[in-house]
């Protein structure tokens, strides 16, 4: 059986989308993710009637960060983009 080189590319055309697509979808949820907990987190300091700005949400993100690395040993991606966008805003 002979595979020709428009079979091959188309193949390897669809792989490539498919894996942007998975890709897309992972960074989309971990937006979500990471603005969810910023919100959590702003929403909880606020409830305790303590100042929410954006050095204390990163210290408090940075915490929560720390304790699930310590506790899973992998790094929480959608924290970590919380942190960073709160550090260097657009």
């Amino acid at each position: 059986m002979r595979i020709d080189s428009i079979s091959t590319q188309s193949w390897s055309s669809h792989l490539r989308e498919k894996c942007v697509s998975i890709l897309s979808k992972k960074l989309e949820r971990n937006f979500d993710d990471a603005c969810q907990i910023i919100g959590q987190v702003a929403i909880q300091k606020a409830a305790r009637g303590e100042e929410t700005s954006r050095k204390l949400l990163v210290e408090e993100i940075s915490k929560l960060a720390s304790r699930y690395k310590l506790l899973t040993g992998e790094e929480h991606l959608a924290m970590r983009m919380a942190i960073e966008s709160l550090e260097h805003p657009v």
